[in-house]
């Protein structure tokens, strides 16, 4: 099976383990330099992260416990993209879930990768505007509280280690260069 992937060349792959959400795999390469190795993969379900903000600049985040972490996390309104969705049909859905938020614009901020060394996962990025409130329709199993702030305050929470989410941080601060320049 072996297949070029960049300069490396893939030898064969052998999944590790699965779920719905995420799967493992390890791949046996030939490296550019010609010695042989190995890369544990992790492959996680394609995402997306929003952050609302409303006409006098507030930021609208959640805060949830997250298991992997052990602690509370200030995150904007994150989620899976489920396999019949767009990004966006995905970052609506999210958004109304976990805040009771709907918009009538969406601003596209790009795409990030959580760890390019060893995780393939596209989070889309977006800036939701002119808020429209309603009640949040969470998932049984998620707790999540409901935080407003400034969008300075937020940039300052990123700059304190107060937010911490990858993605949290690059869409707050793609927001703000974005708000910024118009």
């Amino acid at each position: 099976m072996e297949k070029q992937h960049g300069p490396w060349a893939v030898k064969s792959r052998e999944l590790k383990y699965k779920n719905p959400w995420i799967e493992v795999r390890e791949d046996k390469v030939t490296a550019p330099d010609g010695t042989p190795g190995l890369f544990g993969i992790i492959k996680i379900k394609d995402g997306v992260s929003v952050l609302a903000i409303d006409d006098e600049n507030y930021a609208y985040l959640t805060k949830e416990f997250h298991y992997a972490i052990g602690r509370d996390s200030i995150e904007v309104a994150s989620g899976g993209i489920e396999s019949d969705e767009t990004p966006l049909e995905a970052a609506k859905r999210e958004l109304k879930e976990e805040l009771g938020i709907e918009a009538q614009e969406w601003v596209d901020l790009g795409v990030t990768d959580p760890l390019t060394t060893f995780v393939e996962k596209n989070t889309f990025l977006f800036l939701a505007r002119k808020l429209k409130f309603g009640v949040a329709k969470k998932d049984s199993h998620e707790i999540i509280a409901p935080v407003k702030m400034k969008l300075d305050a937020a940039i300052e929470m990123i700059m304190k280690d107060e937010i911490t989410h990858g993605a949290s941080c690059v869409t707050i601060f793609k927001a703000k260069q974005y708000l910024d320049s118009r």
